[in-house]
């Protein structure tokens, strides 16, 4: 029942929100992958400098979201990560604009 409630509460959000104008997660990590990439993707080894990038970056939060889904509220934390990552809302404007554009 708490995954329903934490997916319910996670689309409403985005629903209700959308993409915040300042600050939001999907834009940050965006921002931290390219600056990693120009300095990881330089030379050879590219693919053990991608793993590193990927240990980097996309490691440590998918490790705190497993520790925090496992607290007594976890299903809030879980929701409000949705949110955060879903970006429906906000994909759904930039859909539009091109639509409106063509």
């Amino acid at each position: 029942m708490t995954i329903t409630l934490a997916l319910f509460l996670g689309v409403l959000l985005d629903r209700l929100f959308g993409e915040l104008p300042r600050w939001h997660p999907l834009v940050g990590f965006g921002r931290c992958a390219d600056w990693l990439e120009r300095r990881l993707n330089r030379s050879r080894a590219r693919i053990s400098r991608g793993l590193l990038g990927w240990t980097l970056l996309v490691l440590p939060p998918s490790l705190l979201a497993l520790w925090a889904a496992r607290l007594p509220q976890g299903w809030i934390i879980d929701a409000i990560a949705l949110y955060f990552a879903l970006g429906a809302r906000a994909l759904g404007e930039h859909g539009a604009q091109v639509t409106r554009a063509l």
